[in-house]
């Protein structure tokens, strides 16, 4: 199964067709770093106006690369949260146009879940793809509430905190560019640096695995944003 992914929650514009949610096809990116770089920042208006620029291209390219056309598309899958409001506006509603106007399946991805799915596309995690996901299960993600962080009275304990995300930080990087083998738990994987950062073959890659668990594409006339959300 071929499915053209979307992404534009943040400043990368991209387009990616991914076979069975683990080969890459195509994986066409642009990235908005110079534009915002005179402002410290993503500017939220101009990332917006950059993605509608570059969607339509990014996507041609992404097809070309993988020397398909649409007839050869089964699915379409993009970020509808969470991220930038205007950015994210842009993808949907340019994957609810190809959806209708091809008439594909549509399928809506959840940004940070997708980025677990880029674990399946490093070639670097092999047949022990197959441990991760049977143990996936025994890990959770749970929201950071705001008793969990130090009050703003204890500046002491607020300097700890830091110093300890700054290093798990450093660690992170390391072990991201496989500077280091050791792991912070068990069967627990990183994408290449490649396919750290925002891109939609992750996308792809996790509307394929949502389809196999039984997951309905969604009317396209019925796709909403949220720029804020937790992963249920």
């Amino acid at each position: 199964m071929k499915i053209l992914g979307i992404e534009t929650s943040c400043d990368e514009t991209a387009a990616s067709v991914v076979q069975n949610g683990t080969q890459i096809l195509s994986n066409a990116i642009v990235s908005q770093i110079d534009i915002h770089k005179a402002y410290g920042g993503v500017v939220p208006e101009i990332a917006a106006r950059s993605h509608i620029e570059a969607i339509l291209p990014v996507i041609d390219q992404s097809l070309k690369d993988a020397q398909l056309d649409w007839n050869q598309i089964d699915a379409i899958a993009v970020t509808h949260t969470p991220g930038l409001l205007g950015s994210l506006l842009i993808g949907t509603l340019t994957a609810r146009t190809l959806a209708l106007l091809h008439d594909k399946p549509l399928y809506p991805t959840h940004h940070l879940k997708s980025h677990i799915y880029a674990n399946w596309l490093d070639n670097s995690g092999k047949k022990e793809s197959d441990a991760e996901i049977s143990n996936f299960k025994e890990y959770s993600v749970s929201p950071v509430k705001k008793s969990d962080y130090p009050s703003s009275e204890n500046l002491s304990e607020r300097s700890e905190l830091f110093s300890e995300l700054d290093d798990k930080k450093t660690f992170l990087q390391t072990r991201a560019n496989g500077r280091s083998e050791k792991l912070l738990a068990p069967n627990l994987f990183f994408p290449s640096p490649a396919l750290s950062t925002d891109n939609a073959a992750m996308v792809a890659a996790a509307a394929f695995f949502a389809r196999e668990a039984g997951q309905q594409p969604i009317d396209p006339y019925e796709l909403d944003i949220s720029p804020r959300s937790q992963i249920a």
